[in-house]
């Protein structure tokens, strides 16, 4: 009878510290999904940020192109372009200023190509990032 119940405090004990290694297992992963969960925290802000900021940016784009494509008429000319027309006494002197007026607005053309490029890349990216975080916070266990 001794014996059965020593066998028995011998399982009880074995059982104990079983027990004990898996909540201190689980602690740990509670602890690791907390710190997981605190890093995707706060790398969703930065992205969120970083969206508003681009938002931002491609409304003023939109704008400006929209300013540029609308049709400039001589009251919205602007004095420092009214100075140097008036400026321009005779044909050759016409044929230059036109000349750099089509080089820069090439220029401002090729740099609003590079920025919606630059803009397709970026929501790409955040599309991934925030396609990856989901499919980590879903992944998680439940707390």
């Amino acid at each position: 009878m001794s014996q059965d119940v020593t066998q028995w405090l011998e399982e009880i004990k074995a059982l104990r510290s079983q027990l004990a290694t898996v909540q201190q297992e689980r602690d740990e992963a509670f602890k690791e999904s907390s710190t997981w969960r605190d890093r995707l925290n706060a790398e969703m802000q930065l992205r969120m940020r970083e969206t508003t900021l681009l938002k931002q940016q491609i409304d003023t784009l939109e704008g400006d192109r929209a300013e540029s494509e609308e049709e400039p008429s001589s009251a919205g000319v602007s004095d420092k372009l009214q100075g140097t027309l008036s400026q321009l006494t005779n044909l050759e002197d016409l044929r230059q200023f036109a000349i750099e007026l089509a080089q820069e607005r090439d220029r401002l053309r090729q740099e609003l190509q590079s920025e919606r490029q630059a803009h397709q890349s970026t929501r790409e990216s955040l599309s991934i990032a925030l396609g990856d975080t989901i499919d980590l916070l879903t992944q998680r266990p439940s707390t």
